[in-house]
């Protein structure tokens, strides 16, 4: 039984770090999540309960990936290390 249904109509938005795919239908019960988008994106919610639908320009995204690249960078340089790196 299905009880949200969301439809990304335009622009580009991620489910949880999962790219969300234009014109596709996804059925959602009894669950939370969060879109983002980077550009924005106009996305389409039919059923359930919309009581909990916002927008916000408050996002943890940026620090997402700031961490993800200081840590690819701690990577690339250990590889250069004489020694190896921990396991």
């Amino acid at each position: 039984m299905c009880c949200c249904v969301m439809q990304l109509l335009k622009g580009t938005a991620e489910l949880f770090g999962t790219e969300l795919a234009l014109e596709k239908e996804y059925h959602f019960t009894s669950a939370k999540g969060a879109i983002f988008s980077w550009h924005g994106a106009e996305i389409e919610v039919k059923g359930g309960s919309a009581e909990n639908v916002y927008t916000s320009d408050v996002t943890p995204m940026v620090s997402y990936i700031n961490a993800h690249a200081a840590l690819e960078n701690l990577r690339v340089s250990s590889s250069t290390l004489p020694f190896p790196p921990p396991v």
